[in-house]
């Protein structure tokens, strides 16, 4: 995924007079691109919900007697993981952008989208899944694999 993020910025960039503009223009077309997921309240809520509750018992399994204890917390449109001195783990919802936003003490704060064809939040920059970020960074920490 980097490296035809990084060839089609690179072409951009040629094609529309440097880094700079080629950057700008990479962005409008991705974020045109995903204009046609704006959703009624009652569905992004739907998928708030499916993929928070997807998280809270996809990390249960972490949380096993071998591994460093951690607390999960939600709320309905929020999740913390709290890892206590290995940092927290967010997912809350922004109703009035319709994003989903994970922050991480590996990779701070993103925005993600959510897709209806693949079920997945994209991240609104480069497409990447919520999902597999929080399974890399949380693997970084605790041993095991969520089951989401």
């Amino acid at each position: 995924m980097l490296r035809c993020g990084f060839t089609l910025l690179a072409k951009t960039a040629s094609n529309y007079g440097g880094a700079a503009a080629g950057a700008a223009v990479a962005q409008a077309r991705f974020a045109g691109a995903r204009a046609w997921m704006t959703m009624s309240a009652s569905l992004f809520e739907d998928a708030v919900r499916k993929t928070l509750d997807r998280v809270s018992s996809g990390l249960k399994n972490m949380d096993s007697a071998e591994a460093k204890p951690f607390e999960m917390t939600a709320s309905g449109s929020s999740l913390t993981l709290d890892l206590g001195s290995d940092g927290k783990f967010e997912l809350r919802s922004v109703p009035e952008t319709q994003h989903l936003v994970f922050r991480s003490p590996f990779h701070g704060s993103h925005e993600y989208v959510y897709n209806p064809d693949s079920e997945n939040w994209e991240d609104v920059m480069d497409g990447h899944n919520v999902l597999e970020m929080l399974a890399r960074d949380v693997m970084r920490l605790r041993p095991g694999y969520p089951t989401f």
